[in-house]
């Protein structure tokens, strides 16, 4: 159970599975960080699959920023986000 931590979840395509962990296809960005363990890495906590998408529970770290609350800080500034054309 992860309910105590502050995580992140990212969803992705689950197109791109090759590495196996414990018998499963896995994707490579997961089975990358499940093998690293340094303080500057985000660690996985738990990876759900389904069909079409996989789940990442991720650590947060302490300086992470919500991308809504970066937008907001930006807008407040006078200097928006925009698209580059």
């Amino acid at each position: 159970m992860i309910s105590h931590l502050a995580v992140i979840t990212r969803f992705a395509q689950s197109r791109a599975r090759s590495p196996q962990l414990r018998g499963r296809e896995i994707p490579a960005e997961a089975y990358l960080m499940s093998r690293v363990r340094h303080p500057n890495v985000i660690q996985i906590y738990q990876l759900i699959f389904t069909e079409e998408h996989y789940c990442f529970f991720m650590e947060r770290p302490e300086s992470c920023k919500e991308f809504f609350d970066v937008i907001q800080d930006r807008n407040s500034a006078g200097n928006p986000l925009s698209e580059k054309k």
